[in-house]
């Protein structure tokens, strides 16, 4: 948040990292964070669309791979349904209409942060945004094994290194994903 980001200016810390919750989605942003808030390093928000991505300031970091975050609530659900005993690093889930279950991840806080129910994965985009200028790139692996991160980490650090095609990644990447998404990329928010 703005005021986390500056407590750590005024405690001298240098090497600040905005996370996407900054919500910094287009270029007028982008300026803003970098010129006042003096973010070495800085993730753009996961609902921008590709549009979007064309017309921002490059220079930022973009999650294609992972569990994304949908929300962060102050009030613990788990607690109001269950007891207040539930707002202590408790595992549940939202099930929607659809029986989708979004996972609750209450943190020590007690602070609710839904997760998404599919895993974002960017495979045939990646070529557009290297080309647009995109070089450095979010893969989260919050929930997931390790041999899934060694695996699904390989394979990204393959393509970008060139040793291996959009077409090969997407099929690698498929035969260990079926519950996907491709979040706002062709959508949007707005």
């Amino acid at each position: 948040t703005l005021d986390q980001i500056q407590l750590l200016k005024e405690l001298d810390i240098e090497n600040i990292h905005g996370t996407s919750s900054l919500n910094i989605f287009n270029s007028i942003s982008v300026k803003f964070f970098r010129e006042n808030c003096s973010l070495k390093k800085f993730e753009y928000s996961n609902e921008l669309n590709i549009s979007q991505l064309r017309k921002i300031l490059k220079g930022g970091q973009l999650q294609v791979f992972g569990t994304m975050e949908l929300m962060i609530l102050e009030h613990c659900i788990p607690g109001a349904q269950l007891g207040t005993g539930s707002c202590k690093k408790t595992i549940l889930a939202l099930k929607d209409r659809l029986d989708f279950e979004f996972p609750i991840l209450v943190d020590e806080l007690g602070k609710n942060h839904i997760l998404n129910s599919k895993i974002l994965m960017l495979t045939d985009e990646m070529a557009e945004l290297k080309k647009l200028g995109f070089n450095s790139f979010i893969l989260n692996f919050v929930f997931r094994e390790i041999e899934e991160l060694l695996t699904v980490g390989g394979l990204y650090q393959k393509y970008l290194e060139d040793k291996i095609d959009t077409d090969s990644l997407r099929e690698s990447l498929n035969q260990n994903m079926s519950n996907y998404t491709k979040g706002h990329y062709s959508r949007g928010v707005l």
